[in-house]
């Protein structure tokens, strides 16, 4: 958690105000003195902080879907993701199932995406570079790892 995020929990639990016969939190909550606003406050942050998820170096560069069924080789699948590392950028690319793409969420929170801000396994990538392949995320350590490979348009 960094600061802006730290100071983004103070600036809703500020306080306490006193409201004639009782105090109230930023956030509304009825706090009866300053020891018990502080507690809320300390425990506010403890919820954000197990709640927070670092990033790592964050997947922020969203593809346009035009343009990443091209770069993977591969046409979307209904419910596999499948991905690209392309070694000469050294960049992996997923290309989101369509159930994954039509649900609505922030691609960048998937469990794929999110698998790839954790970062790679070099040596469980090196036979699969440069091609279309089907994506896993591993379950001992998170990380996005090539499934099988794909054959032509798959």
């Amino acid at each position: 958690m960094n600061t802006e995020e730290l100071a983004a929990v103070l600036r809703v639990h500020q306080g306490p105000f006193f409201h004639g016969t009782h105090s109230r939190c930023g956030c509304r909550r009825i706090v009866l003195t300053a020891d018990e606003w502080a507690r809320h406050v300390a425990e506010e942050i403890q919820r954000t902080r197990e709640n927070y998820r670092p990033r790592g170096i964050p997947m922020t560069d969203l593809v346009p879907a035009s343009k990443i069924e091209q770069i993977v080789g591969a046409d979307r699948h209904q419910t596999e993701h499948l991905g690209r590392a392309v070694s000469a950028e050294e960049t992996v690319y997923i290309l989101h199932s369509h159930e994954c793409k039509d649900s609505g969420i922030d691609l960048r929170d998937c469990p794929f995406s999110v698998a790839l801000d954790l970062g790679i396994s070099l040596d469980r990538w090196a036979d699969f570079e440069d091609e279309p392949v089907e994506l896993w995320v591993s379950a001992a350590d998170g990380r996005l790892l090539p499934k099988r490979r794909l054959t032509q348009g798959a």
